[in-house]
């Protein structure tokens, strides 16, 4: 069974109880925004914040890119600072933590139709507080499989 957007919305549905609600880029996932901000962190999933490089805080709060060999990477720490913790974010990113936020699942077949579809949205939402309450659950199609999309 192939999973795609409808399937995603009725699973965080049924197994989170969050509503499926109608937005003017189709259907969506109501959210609170603190599990949107967790649901981001874990799953990559950005927010509509612009067309080139939509923010998430994934990978914000890695600490350590090989535990046996405490390599620093970007992530929690910047040089010697904590520079990634919510508290930062939220200063930098009021947005991330006011108001409900609407998950959007999308697919694409490459890079350029993502580019796209990311212009069309902001065209459509014509503003930026409007933008930052969408956040855009993005899957490449040929990746699915990869990506543990397809149910046996």
């Amino acid at each position: 069974m192939d999973i795609g957007p409808m399937e995603v919305l009725e699973i965080l549905n049924k197994n989170f109880d969050f509503n499926i609600t109608e937005s003017i880029l189709g259907e969506t996932i109501l959210m609170d925004p603190f599990s949107a901000f967790v649901y981001s962190t874990v799953t990559g999933s950005r927010y509509l914040t612009n067309s080139v490089f939509p923010f998430t805080p994934k990978g914000s709060f890695k600490v350590f890119y090989n535990a046996c060999n405490y390599n620093m990477v970007t992530g929690l720490f910047e040089n010697a600072s904590l520079y990634r913790t919510p508290y930062n974010l939220y200063q930098k990113r009021k947005f991330l933590f006011e108001g409900n936020k609407k998950i959007l699942p999308l697919e694409f077949e490459s890079e350029d139709e993502l580019r796209e579809k990311l212009k069309s949205y902001i065209d459509i939402l014509k503003d930026n507080a409007r933008n930052q309450k969408i956040i855009l659950y993005i899957v490449l199609k040929s990746q699915k499989k990869v990506m543990g999309w397809n149910l046996f």
